[in-house]
């Protein structure tokens, strides 16, 4: 039998170089740092936009939060003045009821009823 031996391929090693330094390197160079700084002014004034419209989208929701509160303090007042109108329209329909039976009782009582408080408390100051 017979054995084969297979001898590496030879390849070409290149050795490595020195870059060598070429107006166009320096310039390419100088670009992407000019690039770079200016990525970074761009970067820090986005930060700043950020956070100024973070600051004023804070303020908003404060100003929401306590805008919902005053509205549900309107809205439990509205509530106490709508319960109280319906108690004074309960207490005047009593009183003209009482006002009602009392002026069918007594005509000289009641001579000035259904007319304006103005008129009727002229007429009440003319008599004395």
């Amino acid at each position: 039998m017979e054995t084969i031996t297979t001898m590496p391929d030879p390849m070409d090693f290149e050795q490595p170089k020195t870059p060598i330094m070429t107006d166009e390197n320096v310039a390419v160079a100088a670009d992407l740092r000019h690039i770079a700084n200016a990525l970074i002014v761009e970067k820090t004034k986005h930060r700043q936009t950020a956070q100024r419209l973070q600051s004023q989208l804070d303020g908003f929701a404060a100003r929401d939060l306590q805008l919902r509160s005053n509205v549900q303090a309107l809205q439990h007042t509205n509530t106490a003045l709508a319960q109280e109108i319906l108690r004074l329209r309960w207490t005047v329909d009593t009183l003209n009821g009482a006002m009602r039976t009392v002026c069918g009782h007594s005509q000289y009582h009641c001579q000035y009823y259904g007319r304006p408080l103005a008129d009727v408390d002229e007429r009440v100051h003319q008599r004395e």
